[in-house]
């Protein structure tokens, strides 16, 4: 390995880690082996407690390129990240999960593109959905490969997020200006920092998959569902406000408010509109149709009945071949295949 250079990096990485032991390493280890040596990787250990903090300290006595910040509570991930890039002393941010990974010339290729045009402040990579066991399954559901930049801003100021946190390098500069990571956007804080720099500053596209985030088989958490939808949501009509001169403290308020009641299921539908209802019942369906129906139900349109009416009807079906079906509609065949025999695999050492 090439001598590394630790007078000032150019390059900051952020993570934050909270309970991951096992598999940490894994995202550590695919930094150390970028083949662009001029970063530093911060990780903030979310006060864990299993042994996530002795691995990292563990780490960064053998690179000093690591370096470990320990909050003495559990902060929560945007607060977190705020603490990780102020510590940071690169001219460009990036992120990693603590159970992602990148490809060995993930920074490289972003920092040889900015470097192409420091005036494009930041720029974005494909990202890959992967089985644990790292196989490929496919790329981000959002493709965004054949999309121009301004049909792809169209999209996340109506619709959703197309960018992962983790594909995403941007000038700390730039992130200044635009406000940083916001406690109030928590669980959308990157989208709601995505449509701000759009504001600023136009973004690059490197298509092609340079970061893999892993589809764990433990399904996701409900009620957090709810509420990602939500405050992505907030962060859309905050953009709105923004682009019409107008103030954003009262949007940002309700959004709050609809988050704190998320568990009334007519609030929150009112609050997200019906189409996000349809993208936030099909992410849930497979774990909890029941909570899912009346999203689904409250999407029938006649955009979007035909499909609605299809899920309504794998009601009736089994639950396994429920989420088989609706897993194809979402991630396409290769990956449902797969996640199919890794899941059998898994029951035959159990």
């Amino acid at each position: 390995m090439s001598e590394i250079k630790m007078d000032l990096p150019i390059v900051s990485v952020i993570m934050s880690a909270y309970n991951e032991n096992t598999i940490v390493s894994r995202a550590i280890e695919s930094v150390l082996q970028q083949s662009y040596p001029n970063f530093e990787l911060i990780i903030v250990d979310d006060c864990s407690t299993d042994s996530t903090l002795s691995i990292l300290k563990s780490y960064q006595k053998k690179d000093p390129r690591i370096v470990v910040l320990c909050n003495s509570t559990n902060l929560g991930l945007t607060s977190s990240l705020i603490k990780g890039v102020s510590a940071s002393r690169g001219r460009l941010i990036t992120r990693i999960d603590a159970d992602d990974f990148y490809h060995v010339d993930k920074i490289k290729r972003q920092v040889d593109l900015y470097n192409m045009n420091p005036l494009v402040r930041w720029n974005v990579v494909l990202s890959g959905e992967v089985a644990p066991d790292c196989t490929l399954l496919g790329i981000q559901s959002t493709d965004i490969s054949n999309m121009n930049p301004s049909t792809i801003m169209e999209h996340m100021r109506t619709t959703e997020n197309a960018f992962y946190h983790g594909a995403v390098m941007f000038e700390k500069s730039l992130y200044e200006q635009a406000g940083g990571y916001r406690p109030s956007f928590d669980g959308a804080e990157d989208f709601d920092l995505w449509l701000r720099f759009m504001e600023i500053s136009e973004f690059g596209i490197i298509p092609e998959v340079l970061y893999y985030r892993e589809t764990r088989e433990t399904g996701i958490s409900v009620k957090s569902a709810i509420k990602q939808a939500i405050v992505a949501s907030g962060a859309i009509k905050c953009t709105r406000h923004r682009l019409n001169k107008l103030p954003e403290v009262d949007e940002i308020r309700t959004m709050q408010q609809t988050v704190v009641a998320k568990n009334d299921i007519n609030t929150v539908i009112n609050y997200i509109g019906l189409n996000r209802c349809w993208y936030l019942g099909c992410k849930i369906f497979p774990y909890n149709p029941s909570v899912s129906y009346p999203f689904i139900k409250a999407s029938l349109s006649e955009k979007l009945r035909w499909r609605a009416v299809v899920k309504l009807g794998l009601a009736k079906l089994p639950i396994g071949i429920t989420r088989l079906a609706v897993n194809t509609y979402r991630y396409g065949v290769k990956h449902t295949f797969v996640s199919f025999l890794f899941r059998h695999k898994m029951k035959e050492r159990k």
